[in-house]
């Protein structure tokens, strides 16, 4: 089962309708959403496997341009957003673009946050070791701002502790 030979790059609003109920993809005569194919292919091995590699950062995109439609009420209100002032929509590749600076600037500065938390050091005794990871047997600490952003909202989300604490840290006095 290959993934499907689909694009919504000429028509982003057809994503927000078949993220959640599509035929595109059929398994024992039911539709998948688009939204769980990462999951399905993950269960599939040899050629469906390497088919979905090449799929999956496309997947990717779609899901980072439906998470970006979330924000908003409705589509009319997505569009209104990504629209110029003459009413034109922003295309598919201009979407994923801005989509994906916004993404590397919210990294780095919560990676910035993260670092300034912890006095400079990611290994610091109050991190417990949230930042290290371990590489062929050798504890390692994280550096990539994707992953130490990922991991600071993650701190920031299950321990109130700390997120209260940063809270304090950051407003003025």
């Amino acid at each position: 089962m290959r993934p499907p030979a689909v694009r919504f790059s000429t028509d982003v609003s057809a994503l927000f309708r078949e993220w959640h109920c599509s035929t595109y993809l059929v398994v024992n005569r039911r539709g998948i959403p688009i939204k769980y194919w990462g999951e399905v292919y993950k269960k599939c091995a040899g050629e469906n496997s390497k088919a979905w590699a090449l799929r999956k950062v496309q997947w990717g995109q779609w899901k980072f341009i439906i998470e970006e439609r979330s924000r908003f009420a409705s589509d009319d209100a997505f569009w209104a957003a990504w629209s110029d002032a003459s009413g034109q929509r922003t295309g598919y590749t201009q979407i994923c673009d801005t989509l994906q600076r916004q993404r590397v600037q919210r990294d780095a500065q919560d990676a910035t946050a993260a670092r300034t938390f912890f006095g400079g050091s990611l290994g610091h005794s109050d991190a417990q070791g949230a930042f290290t990871y371990s590489k062929s047997g050798v504890a390692r600490l994280m550096s990539k701002d994707v992953d130490v952003a990922r991991k600071w909202r993650d701190l920031l989300a299950a321990d109130d502790a700390l997120a209260q604490r940063w809270e304090e840290m950051r407003s003025p006095h």
